[in-house]
């Protein structure tokens, strides 16, 4: 068998997924278990269709980084060809937490793509040691995370070649947007396909919702500052930073709220029609989630390769 026949339809490729606890699990009669599983099924798939997997997360004990590397050490143990390495993308300054060995434990599971403080904040004003953990305690300390993290996202954003949302934290986070939604909105900009799984409630469903032009509470500012005054303080802080020539816009939530609502379920890029996604959107179903990303991958792929020959 030649190396082109044993090619298999997303060899090459990177997938990101987007993935946090929902506040709406209980709710909806769901638990971690049960969003842990389809974290899995999914990935499990992708891997065995050539793909690679990446994740934009910290390394905490019972986090979903480690419930993937779990699966790729099981998947290598059965497969008769390994999986590609999870890409664990670390924005600083988290990534100073992570051990020689953790890193040595996990190498032939896990590549970390560190991504560094951005080069402004090491300078006056902000002086910041990047050698050094920075607390995000005070409304300049959160303002450099929320700077680090959109870094990671962005850099991440040009590396994969789609995203999947699902579940996702709505507040008690510490970016300048809540994360999921920031990792979906650049999806957008830079034209990866985009699955939105919104079974699971969270910040996937507020997506979803913008998508369809609902307007979702959680996505405005007055929501967000009124659940967490530190974040209207850092929102302050960012915006006057911005307005003094730091490069990066205000945090400005009708604007981005509108990169969902132009984009809608038809602008997702991702080789399903707009019922399949809104499919994809509503469905509880783990065969038909798997089945209807599959579906969109393998279409998308074969568009962006007609395409560029």
């Amino acid at each position: 068998m030649t190396g082109q026949q044993r090619q298999k339809p997303l060899s090459g490729k990177v997938i990101g997924i987007s993935i946090s606890d929902s506040p709406d699990l209980q709710r909806l009669g769901f638990s971690t278990v049960h969003q842990k599983r389809v974290l899995i099924e999914i990935s499990r798939h992708l891997l065995a269709q050539g793909a690679s997997v990446a994740y934009g997360g910290d390394l905490r004990p019972g986090g979903f980084t480690l419930d993937l590397v779990e699966m790729v050490k099981a998947y290598n143990e059965q497969a008769t060809e390994r999986a590609e390495k999870i890409l664990n993308f670390l924005a600083w300054p988290l990534h100073l937490e992570t051990t020689v060995k953790w890193k040595a434990q996990h190498k032939n599971e896990v590549s970390i793509q560190i991504i560094p403080l951005p080069q402004d904040l090491k300078q006056s004003p902000f002086n910041i040691d990047e050698k050094s953990y920075l607390e995000p305690n005070s409304a300049v300390n959160r303002y450099v995370w929320a700077r680090c993290l959109t870094a990671m996202r962005e850099q991440m954003a040009e590396r994969i070649d789609a995203r999947i949302i699902l579940g996702g934290k709505v507040t008690d986070y510490k970016g300048a947007f809540p994360g999921i939604a920031e990792e979906a909105a650049l999806a957008i900009t830079y034209h990866k396909p985009l699955f939105v799984l919104g079974a699971f409630g969270g910040c996937a469903k507020a997506v979803g919702e913008s998508l369809l032009k609902e307007n979702p509470e959680i996505l405005t500012q007055v929501y967000q500052t009124f659940h967490s005054q530190e974040y209207g303080d850092m929102i302050e802080f960012y915006n006057q930073q911005s307005s003094q020539g730091k490069p990066h816009k205000v945090i400005d939530y009708p604007a981005f709220v509108e990169t969902f609502i132009n984009a809608g379920f038809k602008g997702l890029n991702n080789g399903l029609t707009e019922s399949e996604n809104q499919r994809l959107f509503e469905t509880e179903d783990l065969d038909e989630m798997v089945y209807l990303i599959l579906k969109g991958m393998l279409i998308a792929n074969t568009q962006s390769t007609v395409d560029a020959s």
